[in-house]
C-alpha cells in the first residue's frame, strides 16, 4: 500500500473531505463550503452542499413572491 505514489495523501484528502461534509450535515448547514481535495482554487470559491434545495428559477421566485 505505501509504494503507491500518493495513495496515502489521497486517501488522508478523501477521508477529510467527507468529514467535513459528515459534520456539516450533522449540523443542518445548508449553506456553500470550500472544498479540501487537491490543490488549486480561489480563496471564496465555494459550492453549494450536495444536500442543499436547489435555488429556485427566476419564473418561480417571482410567482411566490405574488402569492
Amino acid at each position: 500500500m505505501y509504494h503507491l505514489d500518493g495513495l496515502v495523501r489521497d486517501t488522508w484528502l478523501l477521508t477529510r473531505h467527507y468529514l467535513n461534509l459528515l459534520i456539516l450535515h450533522w449540523l443542518g448547514y445548508t449553506g456553500s463550503y470550500q472544498a479540501v481535495l487537491g490543490p488549486g482554487g480561489w480563496a471564496g470559491d465555494g459550492q453549494p452542499v450536495p444536500w442543499a434545495p436547489p435555488p429556485a428559477a427566476p419564473a418561480e421566485a417571482a410567482s411566490a413572491q405574488k402569492r
